[in-house]
């Protein structure tokens, strides 16, 4: 009987040591916040239903004519060029990718040294499908060399835009009405 209590005993401790072991939770990335520059809203919409999936937290800045303005206005008032390639540049500053779709207008960041290369975020992360690259009819512009971005978030966000969620939403666009 005492070993037959003994042994309850111990499975008892055993039993009540597993449930006290820590879990591993996800507690999200390490930093979520970057800024992306998109074409307009639908993609912004696009970038909203991203970060409710995926835990990261773009700041969008969009493309649109208030923007461009604004940001034409201000590099007046700072006394520097305000010719559109300064305005698009100074729209990108601080961003760790662009969304785009216009083909002009991703010509026009490429003339500033910004690159489209799919190649090359598939040598990023493994997870990228480069076959599904065009789900969403979107193309992810990267920074010119040298620029300081949130790698995670990029990588997150092309793994994402190549994956089951985007093709789900390529698949059913009223998710963004």
């Amino acid at each position: 009987m005492k070993k037959f209590c003994l042994y309850s005993f111990i499975v008892l401790l055993v039993l009540g040591l597993i449930g006290c072991a820590p879990r591993s939770t996800s507690t999200g990335p390490e930093n979520p916040t970057f800024v992306v520059v998109a074409e307009n809203a639908e993609i912004a919409e696009v970038l909203a239903y991203f970060q409710a999936h995926s835990g990261y937290l773009p700041t969008v800045v969009t493309l649109n004519e208030e923007t461009l303005a604004s940001l034409s206005e201000q590099l007046k008032t700072d006394g520097a060029s305000a010719e559109r390639a300064d305005v698009l540049k100074k729209a990108a500053e601080g961003a760790t990718c662009l969304v785009l779709k216009s083909d002009a207008l991703i010509a026009e960041y490429e003339a500033l040294g910004f690159r489209v290369d799919n190649e090359e975020l598939k040598a990023l992360t493994s997870s990228f499908r480069i076959d599904n690259a065009d789900l969403l009819g979107l193309k992810i512009v990267q920074m010119p060399a040298g620029s300081e971005l949130n790698l995670d978030a990029l990588k997150a966000l092309a793994s994402w835009m190549t994956g089951a969620e985007a093709k789900y939403l390529a698949d059913n666009p009223d998710l963004l009405k």
